[in-house]
């Protein structure tokens, strides 16, 4: 259902902490972005994802850190 209330503020605070680590690992982990979108993988291909397969999950994964690079060069 649809999030409301005082759950609002939390769920947008959870949402931001969660793409501050992301862009965190993308600029500071100091490896490829290959070992970065896997260890997304490790991370994530858990509970209902594996509804999915790997191929698309590994996919999604390194649009991720695309898109998280991107996000870190532009102004």
């Amino acid at each position: 259902g649809a999030i409301t209330g005082p759950d609002v503020e939390t769920a947008f605070r959870q949402a931001r902490d969660a793409t501050e680590g992301v862009l965190g690992m993308v600029r500071d982990s100091g490896v490829s972005d290959e070992v970065i979108a896997g260890r997304f993988f490790e991370k994530y291909y858990v509970d209902e994802f594996t509804l999915y397969s790997e191929d698309n999950i590994m996919g999604c994964c390194r649009l991720l850190v695309r898109r998280a690079r991107e996000a870190l060069v532009s102004p």
